[in-house]
């Protein structure tokens, strides 16, 4: 089985996503693989893409990336390639933020709001003609909007796809909330996916019931979100 994982903008330029990396190996030690696992650094090619297209720096990326995760512009930014337009409340975004960003920064915002959406198209064409059949997401801080959009759009032009979505941001009540509301998501790991999302593939090449998988949020025939209970047991540290 061929699996793809992706870390989306905005995640830090500077160093590679530790949670891909983490689950890689475990779902590549996995004895009753075998299984291939593909990461994919999507900060890092959306930024070639921002400067090639746009002229941007890294100065003007790190805005996003480590400034303004609590005014959530780059959740903004990926905004309206979520919900399929070129642009989405920008009236509503000037007026809110105006007092506390610079206007050159409100401008940044405003530019790249249809250039994501011009991206997210591109690469999701292109994901969808190498992924497998299985594509993992992880999230944290302002990699939500833009994890759902690609979702969205792979889930578009690949409906046989699944869709997997982990990471900090899915702990608790939030993960069940992404996975009842966005229909994008296939499964949602809460918790840490060492064990789950192994478990999970393995459940999935097995056409097993998906309910002894800790922490995971799935859904039954009727279509219905099933949220598993989060384990407190210890990870195995020789995973």
């Amino acid at each position: 089985m061929e699996i793809t994982l992706v870390n989306m903008p905005w995640a830090s330029l500077d160093y590679p996503s530790l949670a891909c990396g983490i689950l890689k190996s475990a779902v590549e030690s996995t004895p009753d693989g075998p299984y291939s696992v593909r990461v994919l650094n999507a900060n890092l090619d959306f930024f070639d893409w921002l400067h090639e297209r746009m002229g941007l720096g890294v100065h003007d990326y790190d805005f996003f990336s480590l400034e303004s995760y609590f005014q959530g512009c780059g959740d903004w930014v990926f905004s309206a390639a979520l919900y399929g337009h070129t642009s989405w409340r920008v009236a509503e975004f000037r007026r809110r933020r105006a007092p506390e960003l610079p206007a050159e920064r409100l401008e940044l915002c405003e530019r790249l709001q249809p250039g994501a959406a011009e991206w997210i198209g591109e690469y999701a064409a292109e994901l969808a003609r190498t992924c497998g059949r299985i594509v993992g997401f992880t999230t944290t801080f302002q990699q939500n909007t833009a994890s759902l959009a690609l979702a969205a759009e792979l889930r578009r032009l690949r409906p046989d796809v699944r869709v997997v979505l982990g990471g900090a941001n899915c702990d608790g009540a939030q993960g069940a909330a992404w996975h009842r509301n966005f229909r994008c998501v296939d499964y949602v790991v809460r918790g840490e996916g060492e064990v789950a999302f192994p478990g999970l593939l393995e459940r999935m090449d097995r056409s097993e019931e998906l309910s002894g998988v800790p922490g995971l949020c799935w859904r039954d025939r009727s279509g219905q979100s099933v949220v598993n209970p989060m384990t407190a047991t210890p990870l195995d540290p020789s995973r």
